[in-house]
């Protein structure tokens, strides 16, 4: 299914897209985003969303840049991610950038120690400028992933 969407971004982008811009490099931008949450490198995770960037939670309250988006990050102080899965389904051009939709799975433990596991569904608004690829708005639904 990925080779797909890459297929998609690589033929619908402007053929003067610069390669940090492009196909593979969205798609490496993906797994570092599921890295930097494993890893609960909340700084760099954050920076992502630059000065405007938008994440929706599962509580639906807006929670727009990088210093709102790291206070919101910061308040799991304590749990512990072991592992995450961010699996893109589609990518697709939307207007100021491109769209990856997708499915999520998360495990790890609570302050207590108790284990979760925490899956479901995203959809990301990403555009590339000043270097690299930024978040313009990220939302998640926690549920079934299919």
């Amino acid at each position: 299914m990925i080779g797909v969407a890459l297929l998609l971004l690589a033929a619908t982008a402007p053929a003067d897209t610069p390669p940090r811009c492009g196909a593979v490099a969205l798609q490496a931008m993906v797994a570092r985003y599921a890295r930097l949450t494993r890893d609960q490198d909340l700084k760099a995770l954050s920076r992502l969303y630059g000065r405007n960037g938008l994440l929706i939670g599962p509580g639906g309250a807006p929670i727009t840049g990088a210093g709102e988006v790291a206070r919101f990050l910061g308040d799991f102080g304590g749990y512990v991610v072991t592992d995450d899965a961010l699996t893109v389904e589609a990518i697709e051009p939307v207007a100021g950038g491109w769209r990856t939709r997708g499915h999520f799975s998360q495990h790890g433990t609570t302050p207590d120690k108790s284990a979760y596991a925490a899956q479901g569904r995203f959809t990301a608004d990403w555009t590339c400028a000043n270097g690299g690829w930024r978040i313009l708005r990220m939302a998640t639904a926690p549920g079934e992933t299919r």
